[in-house]
């Protein structure tokens, strides 16, 4: 289960526990990593996430998008 996401260079980066277990820098990308490896309702989220645009995404929402977008896919 992923347990904690970060915005990183312009993707999202997914953990489980304190391990790195992928990426993702599209929706398609994103929507197939929650599919694979399941996503807690408690998943936290880095402040990275707040403040995307400091973490290589346009605009300082567009990590969260992309999240949302994978989640209603």
């Amino acid at each position: 289960m992923i347990t904690f996401i970060t915005a990183k260079n312009g993707s999202l980066e997914f953990f489980k526990g304190e391990t790195v277990i992928g990426t993702s820098a599209t929706v398609k990308e994103t929507a197939a990593m929650i599919a694979t490896h399941g996503i807690e309702g408690g998943c936290n989220l880095s402040s990275s996430m707040d403040f995307a645009d400091e973490y290589g995404f346009a605009t300082y929402h567009a990590a969260k998008d992309m999240l949302y977008t994978a989640l209603e896919a």
